[in-house]
């Protein structure tokens, strides 16, 4: 009895946090819980990608400013990426942590030079760094 009144609380949980206006809870589940396991897979790679930001803006204390900015990166997308996994992407899109802090939702979807260098679909005064 205590079982299935934990699994009965457990769901509604799940179903409260959902939000009822949503179309698909599932597929945002899925959407945020691959975003979590992606974003832990890959945020080492954040220290490359600061390190070629940085150094393509300065090209003397570059490798220095971007290996420090890029370890703290580090440690913000991997702490989000957790949290996605832990909250089974039930947290709205405009909630997130990513759209908090301005940080883009995957790494490839973020500057990997100056903005002046990087593509132009990304308008450079969009886009907030997360830091500096």
């Amino acid at each position: 009895m205590r079982a299935v009144l934990s699994l009965n609380l457990m769901a509604a949980v799940i179903l409260f946090a959902c939000n009822a206006s949503a179309e698909n809870p599932g597929a945002a589940m899925a959407n945020g819980m691959s975003r979590g396991l992606i974003n832990c897979a890959t945020c080492p790679a954040e220290i490359p990608r600061y390190i070629m930001l940085d150094t393509s803006e300065n090209p003397y204390a570059g490798p220095f400013t971007g290996l420090f900015k890029g370890t703290i990166s580090t440690v913000f997308r991997a702490v989000f990426g957790a949290l996605d996994i832990a909250s089974f992407g039930l947290i709205p899109e405009k909630e997130t942590a990513y759209a908090k802090f301005k940080m883009a939702p995957f790494i490839w979807d973020d500057y990997w030079l100056s903005p002046e260098e990087d593509s132009p679909e990304l308008p450079p005064k969009n886009r907030v760094w997360l830091f500096w």
